[in-house]
């Protein structure tokens, strides 16, 4: 059983961060790593610059971070994904763990962004399988011990 989802409804998303950030030429913009994680493997991505040529194309980068069990303390940057300037982005990250976090690197020439991510709040087809599966295995226990 396939259930679509239901991208096109604001009621599905949850913004979960709106940040600017600005430098002067002589520095880069850092890496950003905001400090809460994502539950679903859905999220849309929003990357302007102001200040912003009109031949510029590239946001940088986005990756999901995953904290492994063993090495350094850091967690591993997986599915780096190249984020355009100016346009909202639906990003679908395999569903490698419950939770992750982010980071993003700007381009070396931008000397301010702003970021804008919106998380999808709602109830995925495998949420939905699982879910129906726990009632039918509910169900078939009742069975077997009250039979009709």
């Amino acid at each position: 059983m396939s259930v679509p989802l239901n991208l096109e409804s604001s009621e599905n998303w949850e913004q979960r961060l709106a940040q600017s950030f600005v430098t002067t030429p002589e520095n880069l913009l850092p890496e950003y790593a905001p400090n809460f994680e994502f539950n679903s493997n859905i999220i849309a991505v929003l990357v302007d610059n102001s200040e912003a040529l009109d031949t510029w194309y590239s946001a940088g980068w986005i990756s999901q971070r995953i904290n492994l069990p063993f090495g350094s303390t850091a967690a591993s940057s997986v599915n780096a994904t190249r984020l355009r300037l100016r346009e909202k982005q639906l990003l679908i990250f395999p569903k490698l763990t419950a939770t992750y976090k982010i980071s993003v690197r700007f381009p070396r020439w931008f000397t301010q962004a702003s970021i804008t991510i919106w998380e999808y709040t709602s109830l995925q087809a495998e949420n939905m399988e699982n879910q129906l599966s726990e009632i039918q295995g509910k169900l078939d226990t009742l069975l077997q011990r009250h039979p009709p």
